[in-house]
Formats: structure tokens, sequence, C-alpha cells
């Protein structure tokens, strides 16, 4: 999933997507509307289905992620630290890689916005997406 704006979780539900299976969740900037269902999802994969998640999901986003979701843990639901399933917290300095699943590539770039933005370069199969916020 690339950012996490309001209504996304929702929207994913309502289009019968497998927002269950999410495995990565990758965040481009700290505006709200890129990450203000980030707790939403959580509390859905925790709490929304019988039996809860036990997959891990990884989170990926620039500098200064891991501060953003201490701060949304403190304001909206502290199990966001530990939500009964792994969950791994990754920053990604621009210009860094991290290795998906399967030979998926993705790939952090600086962009103009505002001090942490990046854009992201998803690679794998001799194919290519590039995605900003």
């Amino acid at each position: 999933l690339l950012d996490c704006g309001s209504g996304v979780v929702g929207r994913l539900a309502q289009l019968g997507l497998d927002w269950s299976g999410i495995t990565h969740v990758a965040i481009t900037h700290f505006h709200a509307d890129h990450v203000s269902d980030l707790a939403t999802l959580v509390v859905a994969w925790r709490y929304g289905q019988l039996p809860p998640r036990s997959a891990p999901v990884t989170v990926i986003g620039p500098p200064g992620l891991r501060a953003l979701w201490e701060r949304l843990a403190a304001a909206l639901w502290s199990g966001m630290t530990a939500p009964g399933f792994p969950l791994v917290l990754a920053e990604l300095a621009p210009g860094d890689t991290l290795p998906l699943a399967d030979g998926v590539l993705l790939s952090a770039r600086k962009v103009p916005h505002t001090d942490e933005s990046v854009a992201y370069s998803v690679a794998g199969g001799g194919r290519r997406i590039v995605y900003t916020g």
C-alpha cells in the first residue's frame, strides 16, 4: 500500500480488495492525507477480522517514521507499538533501496514538498512503477 490517508481502509473493503493481506505500507511524507488511516489499518488488522492478523507487516517511510509512529500511538492507540502481530518500522532515506519479496525492490528518492518527502520506485519482474505523494 502506497500512503494511507483518510478513508483508505474503508475504501479497500468497499472495493473488495484484500486489505488484510497487505504486507507493506510505504509512506511518502507525514501530512495527514498520507498517514491518517495508519492507526485505523492497524486496529482493523488486530480487531477487524477473526482470527486476528498474525502475519508480519512492514511500514516504510522516510526518516522520522518511528517518531511519527510513537506520536500517533500516544495520541490514538498505544497498541500501535505492539499490535499483537510482528510489526517492523523501516526508515528508508533518499537513495536507499529495500528488498520487499520475490525480487521486488523499493527505492526512495528525495522530492520537493516537505523536508522528509520521498518518491518510491517499485521494481521487479522487469517492470517498474514510480509513485510520489
